[in-house]
């Protein structure tokens, strides 16, 4: 029984090493970095590198990749905080015979309303080429086109029909038309 047990022992262990196998890097044609246990396509042989260990990123590492990161995100919110800003301005400095000044909440329901629009001009001009080349099924290019329209529909929505406005009693009128989808 002990010699059975000491074989299995050997078998399971020398099992797992060969289970492991070897891991290989390479880029393929789009630059895309490839990480993988199975052979390296023939193309790729003489860019492929092979990965002996693993190491993990020193914590300091990690902390200045977190804060590259972090300064990256507030850059890009500083710039749109900015744009913002400066459409308010040359919105309010445009619309100054209103009698009534309109709150951010106006503004970004006026904003979300054009996102609408766009979105549902861009779907409407893919469906018409899709159409113009006698297409039956629609493209995946034209059901994100059609989810994003009726994302940004659902947005506007929701602002327009928000707490806020119909505790001010604001009327808000659009006529929109949409097209269902077909079950």
């Amino acid at each position: 029984m002990k010699k059975f047990i000491v074989v299995f022992m050997i078998f399971v262990f020398s099992s797992s090493t060969v289970l492991a196998g070897e891991i290989y890097t390479y880029k393929n044609k789009k630059g895309v970095t490839i990480i993988s246990n199975e052979p390296v396509p023939e193309e790729y042989e003489n860019k492929a590198n092979k990965l002996n260990s693993y190491e993990r990123d020193s914590p300091e590492a990690i902390a200045a990749f977190q804060r590259k990161q972090r300064e990256a995100e507030d850059k890009s919110f500083r710039g749109w905080q900015a744009s913002q800003s400066q459409r308010r301005q040359a919105y309010s400095t445009t619309n100054n015979t209103s009698k009534t000044p309109e709150t951010t909440n106006d503004i970004k329901c006026k904003e979300l309303g054009e996102n609408y629009r766009k979105a549902s001009q861009e779907y409407e001009e893919e469906k018409k080429q899709r159409l113009a080349r006698n297409g039956k099924a629609p493209s995946s290019k034209e059901k994100a086109l059609k989810d994003a329209m009726f994302d940004a529909m659902r947005a506007e929505h929701s602002c327009i029909f928000s707490k806020e406005n119909i505790e001010d009693g604001k009327v808000y009128k659009q006529t929109v038309t949409t097209t269902g989808r077909k079950r």
